[in-house]
Formats: C-alpha cells, structure tokens, sequence
C-alpha cells in the first residue's frame, strides 16, 4: 500500500528533487504559492514555495528502495521520529493538493 512520506531537501532545491524522482517514476509534489507584487511600477507574479526545503513523496513500503530516494539528487533526507519515517496522512496531502496552491495574492 503506497503511503506519503515528508522529505527534508537542500536549500532551494526542491524543483530539481521533484523532478529527480519523478524520473524514478515517483510521484512528489511540494506546493507553491503564486504572490502579486509591483516592481518598478508593473505587476509582476512570483511563486514562492509554502512549506521551504520539504517535499511530499508517495512510496510503497514493500517495494520501494528508501536508500535510493534518501541519495537522490537535491534531497538531504527523510524527515523521521527515532527510526521510523515521517507518515503524512492522505486526508492532509488530500488537502493540501486540493488547497489553491496557485492562487494569487
């Protein structure tokens, strides 16, 4: 049964992660949030990430290589408690997905 897990990434790399493992064939997502500002007089939309340096990852326990995705380009890690990894419940990520992530401010 696939579950999420929270990954810790390098400073500011968690679009190069993403894509990284999505070439493993790995689902992850981190959301962003696209903010207005006005520079030099003109409107402008910069995306910035919501939750910095972490990313989501959905991963079978059974047939996943942990050690694979914890060497993977961009990521420093697991976020864990003791020896076990951080779940991230379904619900959550479920909301967190659904959230607008895009939405302008």
């Amino acid at each position: 049964m696939d579950s999420w897990y929270l990954l810790f990434c390098k400073s500011r790399q968690e679009a190069r992660a993403q894509i990284n493992l999505q070439n493993q064939g790995i689902e992850a997502f981190f959301p962003q949030l696209e903010k207005h500002q006005l520079v030099k007089g003109r409107r402008t939309f910069k995306k910035s990430v919501v939750f910095p340096n972490y990313l989501f990852v959905r991963l079978n326990a059974k047939t996943c290589n942990f050690a694979a995705v914890k060497n993977t380009r961009g990521i420093s890690g697991f976020v864990s408690y003791g020896a076990s990894y951080q779940l991230v419940p379904d619900l959550l990520n479920q909301r967190i997905k659904k959230s607008p992530t895009n939405a302008r401010y």
